[in-house]
């Protein structure tokens, strides 16, 4: 009788300290999914934004004939209101997709295209940081999917990722990135990189790039558009993040060994303020398949 005593209260011990550890979910959706493709997401109270399902995730963008965005859908990316409590984005397989511009603006406006009151001065001197966990299911990543993301700073991409698109990472405060060597890089995918301290725009030579295959191949994609840009072999440490395609929200203490052998600086501009895609458009004109993102 005593040792069922024991048991119990030991159950019930256990249960008391798993509902005091489980987070709470402050808000969900079903809503994310493309056509014939199941996606929801859920935000709880310890800044996890879980994106899950089956298939791929629909575009938050609208595009004119030529395919050329001109602007984001209507009623805008749903996670975005919650964007300023999220430190932590992951994506469960069964995702297929990071959709354009599925983390458009994350951290800094919300889903009508407001911003939320950020302390820019806190925000230079300790800027915090989003890390992202990606599946091995993802095949593809959209343009803009990341563009105007200031608390990204290292991401992992994985093995089967086949494309990254245009701006996909323009204007964000990246430092370091991980490439599998199959994945063609889009135009602008990497303009106007952002140096947090500063908050001027830096040289996209000054990323550290791993490449998780063969660098020659990894080279060649990024010099589509990017000629001065190299990649490195990844370092044995940083195998075991690209094999789950998780991503380490420190920053690379490498970026002086990148390879990345140009010195010649992009033209820097101080940054007054952030533009979403639809301010963007009416000072740029779209070329490609994305618009020329630009400072005031």
């Amino acid at each position: 009788m005593k040792k069922n005593k024991l048991f119990i209260a030991t159950l019930l011990l256990e249960s008391l300290l798993a509902s005091q550890t489980k987070a709470t979910v402050i808000a969900s959706g079903n809503d994310c999914g493309a056509e014939g493709s199941t996606c929801s997401w859920s935000v709880d109270d310890e800044g996890v934004l879980t994106i899950s399902g089956n298939g791929y995730m629909k575009d938050y963008v609208t595009r004119d004939k030529e395919g050329r965005i001109d602007g984001l859908v209507e009623g805008g990316i749903p996670w975005l209101d919650y964007g300023n409590r999220v430190s932590k984005v992951k994506i469960e397989e069964g995702i297929k997709n990071i959709s354009a511009a599925a983390f458009h603006g994350m951290g800094i406006m919300t889903s009508g295209g407001s911003f939320f009151e950020l302390d820019e001065e806190a925000l230079l001197s300790n800027p915090p940081t989003i890390t992202y966990e990606l599946p091995q299911s993802l095949e593809t990543i959209g343009d803009i999917a990341f563009a105007y993301n200031y608390f990204l700073k290292d991401i992992t991409i994985p093995e089967n990722v086949t494309n990254i698109g245009a701006s996909a990472f323009a204007v964000t405060a990246l430092e370091s990135i991980t490439i599998p060597e199959g994945a063609s890089i889009g135009e602008y995918a990497f303009d106007s990189i952002i140096d947090m301290q500063t908050g001027e725009a830096k040289d996209p030579a000054s990323l550290t790039i791993y490449c998780s295959g063969d660098t020659t191949i990894c080279d060649q994609h990024l010099q589509t558009y990017y000629p001065s840009l190299h990649s490195i072999a990844l370092p044995e440490d940083k195998k075991t993040q690209t094999s789950s395609g998780s991503s380490s929200s420190q920053s690379s203490d490498e970026n002086t060994s990148s390879g990345n052998s140009d010195n010649t600086s992009a033209t820097a501009h101080t940054l007054k303020r952030i533009y979403t895609v639809e301010e963007a458009s009416k000072l740029s004109k779209p070329t490609g398949n994305t618009f020329r993102l630009r400072y005031k």
